[in-house]
């Protein structure tokens, strides 16, 4: 059976965002696959976010975004390409959260993708960590003040 995650992926730019508006991202996560034999899906799934709403405010902050199921996603680093009316982003992040065996983080790779250059649209990732990687659907929701 095919499980749906939720996370929130954040685009940095102060261009998504005016005075009358604000954007509150969310995330599809999905194809959650361990990345070697030793790995289980079950472990996969219990070292993925579930689901996150969040702002910009709160991606920038120290503390990073907190998901429904307990973990944590700081956002470390941001680079964006623009080529051919399309965005292309890579993020280095870290996951992190508390198991049987105690506190873990680790590092996880977004590789993005949109149809706009101004980081508004609906974004395409493919995600990895050590163990684990997956795909996810980022998608802004426009909210007027």
């Amino acid at each position: 059976m095919k499980k749906i995650f939720i996370v929130a992926t954040i685009l940095f730019y102060s261009s998504i965002a005016s005075a009358s508006k604000s954007i509150i991202w969310t995330a599809v996560f999905d194809n959650i696959t361990p990345r070697s034999e030793d790995v289980t899906l079950q472990y996969c799934l219990e070292h993925t976010p579930t689901v996150m709403v969040t702002t910009v405010a709160q991606v920038l902050s120290k503390q990073g975004v907190k998901s429904l199921n307990g973990l944590r996603v700081n956002y470390n680093s941001y680079k964006s390409t623009k080529k051919d009316g399309l965005l292309f982003n890579v993020v280095n992040a870290t996951i992190s959260g508390k198991d049987a065996h105690g506190e873990w983080s680790t590092p996880v790779k977004m590789y993005q993708q949109t149809l706009s250059e101004l980081d508004q649209g609906k974004t395409w990732v493919v995600w990895s960590t050590p163990k684990c990687k997956g795909t996810f659907i980022g998608t802004p929701t426009i909210i007027n003040e």
